[in-house]
């Protein structure tokens, strides 16, 4: 019988702050224990900085710029088979889930997937008018009085568009507070995980024959929650709601990064991560009292990591490739608990992922490169950042966007990695880092210095081909606004 296929992809969630890594605080409870049942690769690498490319490489077992996937060409060429097509062709219904229009929309990455599902989009009846979600989003650290303050403002300000105003907010109201629980969703609460959850469960009941369903959840994408119940207790919502979120302000030095402030993010952070960890449990229940645990392979990773005050740096999607941005957790439950409780020590690449899921599926699957305890691990792993997905913010901040802007690469081989620039490269060789002595020495080397080998695999003198754009409407460009994607 043909296992069904569930590739669970926690955005932004950085190895580094998993207590399944080493952290200490306990972050990743759920994930310890699907450890105890599957295997655990100590040291993946994303292949990019952010969503889009990185899913690309997850869907095709090929580098973003290797398929021309990145911020220049944001569209998967047709040519190029993915997994999810692969297996609609042997029979898998397929479905994905997610907040994250890159993958649902207008990306060619929802290609082979028959059911889409977008969750957490703009929930109002009028463009024009008061837009709910974004108004608790962007007040949700205020007192309550503040909120009630600009509420009245925000409904009556505006004359010539009250009704509208009115009929926006009972339309939230509804959407968010209705009577069947399997339809309703609150963005106050969460970033669509629930909904997208919910949406999985009735697809999965639907499905005729063995499934292959893809969950990405952006829990812990920026703008960060204040989550009381996982946060810890020294960080008060005082404190949180006087920090400015804004990455380009302290990059440029107009905020000063102090470590308070890192305190404070890393916190809001880590309990975004432990807020997910817990609705992944819902998931684990959900297959396991319909009998369809035992004949799932799970995947869990993610698809980049992020920089919380690391080498003074802020979030992702920049071209500075230290390990929290690329060292993503990486879990995978085979059917039956095979190689259940194992951990496999080796640099692996999240590009494998895809051979991994085909070699479980497909008996004739001609794979090279499948994940596992006792599998051949790649001789060289690399990730690449060709420019971030974002336009200029403000000319206030052009030096500093140019800088991060340029063109990088990480490659991994024996233990070391060589980190190269336009103009200037390094070596860490102390990989992967330990829990006790996490700190990423980078020996400044000449350009020239560089192997050439490790020149050729990293592509640095290849072309690299021009912007196609991504298509969206203008619901989708605001969730990417949200996002800070645009």
């Amino acid at each position: 019988m043909k296992p069904n296929i569930l590739l669970v992809v926690l955005d932004t969630v950085r190895a580094k702050s998993c207590s399944l890594y080493g952290r200490e605080r306990p972050t990743t409870p759920a994930l310890e224990g699907l450890a105890n049942e599957g295997v655990t690769f100590n040291h993946a690498i994303a292949p990019a900085t952010w969503t889009l490319p990185s899913h690309a490489a997850m869907f095709t077992g090929e580098y973003p710029t290797d398929i021309d996937v990145h911020a220049k060409n944001m569209l998967l060429s047709d040519d190029i088979e993915t997994v999810a097509e692969a297996l609609q062709a042997q029979g898998y219904d397929t479905g994905i889930f997610s907040s994250n229009p890159f993958l649902t929309q207008g990306s060619g990455l929802d290609r082979g997937f028959a059911h889409s599902h977008t969750s957490n989009l703009r929930v109002q009846l009028f463009d024009d008018g008061f837009d709910p979600t974004r108004y608790i989003r962007s007040r949700e650290h205020e007192d309550g009085i503040a909120k009630v303050r600009e509420l009245s403002k925000e409904i009556w300000g505006t004359p010539q568009n009250l009704f509208k105003n009115i009929l926006n907010a009972a339309y939230y109201k509804y959407r968010t507070i209705t009577s069947n629980p399997n339809q309703s969703f609150d963005p106050s609460e969460d970033d669509g995980a629930t909904e997208s959850i919910q949406a999985f469960e009735r697809w999965v009941q639907t499905a005729e024959g063995p499934f292959f369903g893809c969950l990405n959840f952006m829990e812990a994408h920026t703008p960060y929650r204040y989550r009381e119940r996982f946060i810890s207790s020294d960080t008060s919502l005082e404190e949180v709601s006087e920090v400015d979120q804004d990455r380009w302000k302290y990059l440029s030095g107009e905020i000063e990064l102090t470590d308070s402030v890192k305190s404070i993010l890393l916190a809001l952070y880590e309990a975004e991560i432990h807020y997910l960890d817990e609705q992944l449990t819902e998931l684990w229940s959900f297959l396991r009292r319909t009998d369809r645990w035992e004949n799932t392979l799970v995947v869990v990773t993610s698809d980049h990591g992020e920089l919380l005050g690391e080498h003074n740096l802020l979030y992702h999607d920049i071209n500075r490739l230290y390990e929290p941005l690329v060292h993503v957790p990486l879990l995978i439950k085979y059917p039956n608990e095979r190689h259940a409780g194992e951990r496999v020590k080796s640099t692996v690449s999240l590009t494998q992922i895809s051979d991994t899921i085909l070699a479980e599926a497909l008996e004739d699957a001609d794979v090279s490169t499948p994940l596992g305890p006792g599998e051949p691990v790649p001789d060289i792993v690399k990730t690449d950042f060709v420019g971030m997905n974002q336009t200029l913010p403000d000319e206030r901040y052009v030096d500093v966007y140019d800088d991060f802007n340029a063109q990088s690469r990480a490659v991994y081989e024996d233990g070391s990695k060589y980190l190269v620039y336009e103009n200037r490269a390094g070596r860490v060789g102390n990989l992967p880092l330990s829990t006790s002595d996490p700190t990423e020495i980078v020996e400044q080397i000449d350009l020239n210095d560089v192997p050439a080998h490790i020149r050729a695999f990293a592509g640095l003198d290849g072309e690299i081909s021009q912007q196609t754009e991504f298509e969206a409407n203008d619901v989708i460009k605001d969730r990417l606004n949200e996002l800070g994607y645009r």
